[in-house]
């Protein structure tokens, strides 16, 4: 198989270095100075997922064939079968807007358009299609972008005409029905769609890919490209093509004899033409197509309408002449003649134009291109991405969607149709199986998203080079009100299991937009009643780090209702949920009871959990040791849980969470997941499971339920000192001996920025008093510091005692409530998860961008800061808002950015407000809302 030289894996590829302009003889010289006007550096985004590509930004090559009219020749792979953004470089820099207006259904070839008058500054050259001129051992030259950097000119010899279509892979891009040509040159990363032309100045073939072990380059021949640009020229963007969804190969007479092929039948063939060297054979019919059934693989092609067919020319010549009309087809099988008929379908029929947009993900019918791929019929509604509502129920890439509640949908519009009469929240079945597991069909509880993304329907329009956007019905009904139910508890041993089982749920929550350093779109953990007259629920933040998002809250494997994040803590592992109870009928569930033992090291406990299938799971296990967390720095910055002792175990089951109790069946702990990174590579995280004590979580459970929530906090992350290190640091032996219980000191490791405390405290102060109390454990700190307004520290520094009065900080709930999506980005305030680092950039924080985005081709990346639009400062998501709405939709923004080691860039990015609309995503009284931000009409 050759190794792919499409855009799409550009680091497969290796360079050569360009042919010299000087080494080139006159003739060349004069050729080459004429055509390098017409070629056009590509750079192109594929903004949505699509058939066999995927989204991201790209560099290629194309050149003019008609300059009156601005048509750009380049692959197929470049003008792309789905929404792209593009445009085109000359030699002199001048940059145009490219169109696509054509791209063939099979053939690795299309055109885009550009306005000829905004060339200002150069005269505009074309070449001339020449295919007929391609021979053996003719010299070539290949003009074309040196990985999108700068022109290069590769030689070479015409070595096949006749070599077969290049495989790329079997869930990608693969050409057929054709020849291609061959020559002893290497391609670099941006080459395809270079012209391959003779010494005349004419094309005689375009670069298409290249086997890089070889150095090998394949390039398609231009006879159907010279068709359909003539077509064009004409004005009609339907060029005809013709189809029997039949894959063809051409074999030697050597091979085709041992099919069957007759010797007077050969010899036919041999007097007609003498250059031939084999024959047309069936490779592969396409389940539900025109020759279903009638044609086999092995079978020898001899004629269609009457006429000899030898050469893929003439296959395709004959079917794109007889669309809609019955062909007579003569056929060899096995040595016996036969003759058949075939209705010759329209090859643009059967080639996907629409997709939908739902629930992040895309769903198309399935093209001829992947019908051939997997052995499947065209149209069925294929799910090209599957985002974050079909792939939270299992649904991935590469499905086909059977039926919906129990309706088949063969058709998208079918999908669409059922899928648009649910409202958001609502759970529907979902029939469906893998294009790799075709017979097994699955079911799937899909959870409908018609809040987080719009449910749009995009159509193709080729005269305007775009795709329109129309949204999908709305549901007869838009407000889901669920059903109540009643469920029992998981069962247990007799006694404190059975007794903890029934406070503990299973909590589910799908995130649609990863802001505030979140790493996935699912998640899933146990949670424990805590009032279940109110029905609050606290769960780990591992679970539910960000209020953003659908929480559902499984009770015993058989009722799910929904919930919302009320409280999350911000340097605690916990936070609080909220279910309506009446919705949960004659239950047997019921909070859970907090145990007032103190922990020690050896303590025997009871760990109670829940699996990630529902089921209980619980063992008797010790409490192996009580230590300070560390949760190190992640990147991108995320939610880290500060200043906690935790237990350790001796020994515990893989679960998904859980609790520790005592002998009566009450709480002792919170069995949380933590999400740590790697020390050696921040961006590598991996879970932990340890033991949060329920003091902590009492604590603030109190304070909510009393609704007089007066909880403050130091904005200080401590660690523990030992104390022959304090005392080199000038810890006087009278405050050693106050230190002796624990045997530690605690020193500051980080201030939060933009606290009173990042002004007056510095990292490496020692802790010596707080309010005049001896203290060296964080539950000693945390219990007088969250009472007050401000308190009194004295502190070693620099081995002098010092005391400073710090202002304490509202303890606030945690996690973003305002989102902007802006250029395929999302923007946010600055996250507290980043001023526990330290930082105090004014400015607009971003949290993530999109492949195919102008974010991702203009180089706006996550963790740094928009501090300017324009030259006007940004400090907030509020001001950043204001200056974007009065900018022209499809301008030019400069962008100050400001990254988290300092490092100041100013950038240009190009707004794209038809595929990438300006969003903001706003909670206010506990529901999240997108509204859609106007933009300034173009002047």
């Amino acid at each position: 198989m050759e190794e792919d030289t499409s855009p799409s894996s550009i680091k497969e590829q290796v360079t050569e270095t360009p042919h010299s302009l000087d080494a080139e003889t006159p003739q060349w010289h004069k050729t080459i100075d004429a055509i390098v006007p017409a070629i056009v550096a590509i750079k192109f985004c594929t903004v949505r997922p699509f058939d066999t590509e995927r989204v991201g930004y790209s560099n290629a090559t194309g050149f003019v064939v008609d300059k009156n009219r601005g048509i750009v020749l380049t692959n197929r792979h470049v003008v792309r079968p789905g929404p792209v953004v593009a445009e085109g470089v000359f030699l002199n820099h001048e940059e145009v807007i490219l169109h696509p207006i054509y791209r063939d259904p099979v053939h690795d070839f299309g055109f885009y358009r550009f306005n000829p008058k905004d060339v200002k500054f150069m005269e505009i050259a074309e070449v001339p299609l020449a295919p007929d001129e391609a021979k053996v051992g003719v010299e070539i030259r290949s003009l074309g972008n040196d990985a999108g950097e700068k022109l290069s000119i590769l030689s070479g010899t015409l070595a096949r005409l006749d070599r077969p279509a290049p495989e790329y892979g079997e869930d990608k891009y693969n050409d057929f029905n054709t020849f291609y040509y061959q020559s002893a040159s290497s391609i670099s990363g941006g080459s395809s769609g270079s012209p391959v032309i003779n010494i005349h100045g004419r094309a005689i073939g375009m670069v298409a890919g290249g086997k890089t072990s070889a150095a090998s380059s394949f390039f398609i021949p231009l006879q159907r490209v010279l068709r359909a640009l003539r077509i064009i020229q004409s004005g009609n963007l339907n060029v005809p093509r013709g189809t029997l969804q039949c894959i063809f190969g051409h074999s030697p007479y050597d091979e085709v004899r041992r099919l069957g092929l007759q010797r007077d039948t050969e010899a036919k063939f041999r007097a007609r033409d003498p250059t031939m060297n084999g024959l047309l054979i069936v490779n592969q019919v396409i389940k539900g197509g025109p020759v279903d059934g009638i044609l086999e693989p092995g079978d020898i092609l001899i004629s269609m309408g009457g006429n000899p067919l030898a050469t893929f020319l003439e296959l395709e010549s004959h079917l794109d002449d007889t669309i809609g009309s019955v062909t007579k087809i003569e056929i060899e099988r096995g040595g016996n003649p036969l003759t058949l008929e075939a209705t010759v379908g329209d090859l643009h029929a059967i080639t996907p134009c629409t997709f939908l947009e739902m629930g992040g993900g895309i769903l198309q019918p399935l093209s001829y291109q992947q019908a051939k791929n997997y052995r499947l019929p065209v149209g069925s509604v294929h799910v090209t991405s599957e985002g974050a509502m079909f792939g939270s129920c299992n649904i991935r890439k590469g499905s086909i969607i059977v039926s919906v509640a129990n309706k088949a949908v063969p058709t998208l519009l079918d999908f669409e149709n059922e899928i648009s009469k649910f409202a958001h929240g609502q759970r529907v079945p979902v029939k469906h199986f893998s294009v790799v597991d075709r017979h097994q069909e699955r079911v799937a509880v899909l959870y409908i998203d018609r809040s987080w993304h719009p449910m749009q329907r995009w159509v193709r329009d080729d005269e305007a080079g775009l795709w329109h956007c129309h949204p999908s019905p709305e549901p007869s009904n838009p407000e889901y009100v669920p059903k109540s139910g009643s469920a029992s508890p998981l069962q247990g041993s007799p006694g404190a299991v059975d007794k903890a089982l029934r406070s503990l749920v299973m909590v589910s929550f799908h995130i649609p937009y990863l802001v505030d350093g979140v790493s996935s779109d699912g998640y899933l953990g146990t949670g424990v009643i805590v009032d279940a007259e109110k029905g609050w629920v606290v769960v780990d933040k591992n679970t539910v780090p960000i209020p953003i998002g659908d929480l559902e809250i499984n009770f015993g494997g058989t009722l799910e209702i929904p919930a919302q994040a009320f409280f999350l803590h911000p340097t605690h592992n916990f936070a609080f949920l909220k279910y309506d109870p009446k919705l949960l009928e004659n239950s047997e569930f019921q909070q859970i009871e907090f145990s007032q033992l103190e922990i020690q090291q050896g303590f025997q406990v009871e760990l109670v959990m829940l699996s990630r299938k529902h089921q209980p799971i619980w063992q008797t296990t010790t409490i192996s040791k009580i230590e300070e967390l560390f949760i190190a720095e992640s990147k991108p910055p995320r939610f880290r849980a500060i200043n906690e002792e935790v237990y350790h175990l001796e020994r515990h089951s893989p679960s998904a969470g859980g609790i520790l109790i005592d002998s009566h069946g009450k709480m002792l702990g919170l069995w949380a997941s933590y999400l740590t990174a790697d020390a050696k590579s921040r961006d590598t995280v991996s879970e932990i499971f340890r033991g949060l004590p329920a003091g902590l979580i009492v604590e603030v459970l109190k304070e909510l339920q009393s609704e007089s929530f007066n909880l403050r906090t130091l904005e200080v992350e401590w660690w523990p000192m030992n104390l022959s290190s304090a005392r080199d640091l000038g810890l006087s032996q009278e405050r050693i001996e106050k230190f002796k219980q624990r045997r530690q000191a605690l020193t500051i490791r980080r201030v939060t920025g933009g606290s009173d405390a990042a002004f007056k405290l510095k990292t490496g102060d020692i802790l010596l008093e707080i309010e005049k109390t001896a203290a060296n454990t964080f539950k000693e700190v945390e219990n007088i510091a969250n009472r007050k307004e401000e308190v009194q520290l004295t502190l070693l520094r620099d081995s002098a005692e010092i005391e400073i009065s710090v202002k304490t900080s509202e303890l606030k709930s945690s996690g973003t409530d305002r989102v902007l999506l802006w250029a395929g980005a999302l923007l946010q305030d600055t996250h507290h998860a980043v001023f526990q680092l330290g930082f105090v950039f004014s400015g607009v924080y971003c949290s993530r961008w999109y492949y195919g985005s102008p974010a991702h081709k203009y180089l706006l990346r996550a963790s740094t800061w928009i501090v300017e639009v324009n030259g006007k400062a940004t400090p907030d998501l509020n001001t950043f808002i204001a200056v974007v709405k009065e900018i022209a939709p499809n301008d030019f923004v400069r962008l100050k950015v400001v990254g988290m080691q300092d490092k100041v860039a100013v950038i240009t990015l190009k707004k794209d407000v038809h595929y990438w609309p300006t969003y903001l995503l706003e909670k206010t009284n506990s529901r999240w809302e997108m509204i859609k931000i106007a933009e300034k009409e173009k002047s």
